[in-house]
């Protein structure tokens, strides 16, 4: 055996019988509703798996260091496709090219050496379908003793994107009124768009603004000079919304034209596949930003996740886009080094989930200062 186990995350695990020859995963499902319903002694850990690469990189590495795990039992829900990796691994196996089977999910050299290890080690099951009250009954296997060697696995190195997932992902920016919206779209444009040097132009992608109507007000801040609507690639119009569609479009200019001869008692749509501030409008757009409404709705970060834990006397961030697929981890001591990097790296997207995160750190170098237990969205 290994002196200390979990190797890793283990902030992520809830340890109960070391004698057990079962361990449980609980994907998306937070493991305090499986504590509350099974027999501690019916299993040696419940775990979460939230990324369906690295995350399954770092289980298969605890898995391969406890040679006295026999089972290994899912349950809970699979909201990105966790546990279908996972399940495909152990039923399906890997290809010879080292993707599992069935998935998009490729492994790493040096866990490819130790696969029939673990698929012979393990009786894998699944039971995501069975009710948290029924698992009891399912959870009395036969002992069997340990197999193989501890096989301890440094973790693999994380290269971070050239990109950032908000470049393909999309914006959403939204308002009881035009100029609501408005702001907060050029606001995303300033802050996420790439400038191409060859056309002159900012521009982001896959947005969407959405105003439930264009008031009197809307009209004052746009202006009374009405020049001729800019035709879309497509339009859908009822009576109680306008919807428009366009390959590219030009945020500053004629968006706000778009706006100008809107129909107020309407609800204006625009959707854009590429939308661009030229240049030459930068410095307005910027000005025009200076104060950005409060009345932002709050929707999933386009960013993606960040997982916070205490670990190794550190305190780590893992970075997941908005599929659960991870796209780097970071770490310090510290959570003013966290802060820099969140903010020169433009990890958050988002003013509330940036306080929010803060919070998350804050209380995560609390718990590390004081060697206490630090787990994620617990107060």
């Amino acid at each position: 055996m290994v002196d200390k186990w979990p190797l890793y995350f283990s902030d992520n695990l809830y340890l109960s019988n070391p004698e057990s020859e079962t361990g449980i995963l609980c994907l998306w499902t937070k493991k305090e509703r499986l504590i509350e319903k099974l027999n501690p002694d019916l299993y040696s850990f419940i775990g979460q798996l939230y990324s369906k690469d690295y995350g399954v990189m770092v289980l298969l590495r605890n898995l391969l260091a406890k040679n006295d795990l026999r089972n290994l039992v899912m349950v809970g829900i699979d909201l990105n496709g966790s546990g279908k990796v996972i399940s495909s691994f152990f039923y399906d196996g890997v290809d010879s090219n080292g993707k599992i089977l069935g998935t998009e999910t490729y492994l790493d050299k040096d866990v490819l050496e130790h696969v029939d290890l673990l698929r012979e080690r393990i009786n894998f099951v699944d039971l995501t379908n069975k009710k948290f009250d029924e698992l009891n009954d399912f959870l009395l296997f036969d002992k069997r003793g340990a197999f193989g060697d501890c096989v301890v696995l440094d973790l693999p190195s994380l290269e971070p994107p050239k990109r950032l997932p908000t470049d393909f992902s999309g914006f959403k920016a939204r308002g009881l009124d035009f100029t609501t919206a408005y702001k907060i779209l050029i606001n995303f444009v300033l802050k996420f768009g790439v400038f191409n040097d060859v056309e002159k132009k900012l521009k982001v992608w896959n947005v969407t603004l959405v105003a439930k109507r264009v008031s009197g007000q809307d009209k004052q801040f746009l202006g009374s000079k009405k020049n001729v609507l800019v035709e879309s690639d497509s339009f859908l119009s009822n009576k109680y919304f306008d919807s428009f569609f366009f390959k590219k479009f030009d945020a500053w200019n004629s968006l706000q034209e778009l706006a100008r001869v809107h129909d107020k008692d309407n609800s204006l749509n625009v959707v854009c596949f590429e939308l661009f501030i030229d240049e030459a409008d930068l410095e307005s757009a910027y000005e025009l930003v200076g104060s950005i409404p409060d009345s932002q709705v709050w929707d999933q970060d386009p960013h993606g996740s960040l997982l916070v834990r205490v670990e190794d006397d550190l305190i780590k961030v893992t970075h997941l886009d908005v599929d659960g697929v991870v796209l780097e981890e970071f770490c310090a001591d510290n959570s003013k080094s966290l802060f820099k990097k969140l903010i020169d790296d433009n990890k958050v997207s988002l003013l509330y989930h940036a306080l929010d995160i803060g919070g998350e750190i804050k209380r995560a170098e609390d718990a590390l200062k004081r060697n206490m237990v630090f787990v994620q969205d617990k107060k």
